[in-house]
């Protein structure tokens, strides 16, 4: 082992992250609004992405492609 990281979340990987080390992406809430925040993201391989700052566990993250939308703070998800 050559290092450890505490408080660190991994998800899916998937086309919203385009490999930046800080990036915008769309968290769903509870309420079916897609909010808009800055993360920053750590290693990543095929399949996942380690997001070291900016979620918390169980939140809800879009993989998608969601650059139609990266003017918009919010969208509404139906």
């Amino acid at each position: 082992m050559t290092g450890q990281k505490q408080k660190w979340c991994k998800v899916q990987n998937g086309p919203a992250f385009k490999g930046g080390a800080v990036q915008d992406i769309f968290v769903l809430k509870p309420n079916g609004i897609a909010e808009r925040r800055t993360v920053k993201i750590g290693m990543s391989n095929f399949n996942y992405v380690e997001i070291t700052e900016g979620i918390a566990p169980g939140e809800s993250v879009i993989i998608s492609d969601m650059g139609r939308f990266k003017n918009a703070s919010t969208v509404k998800i139906q």
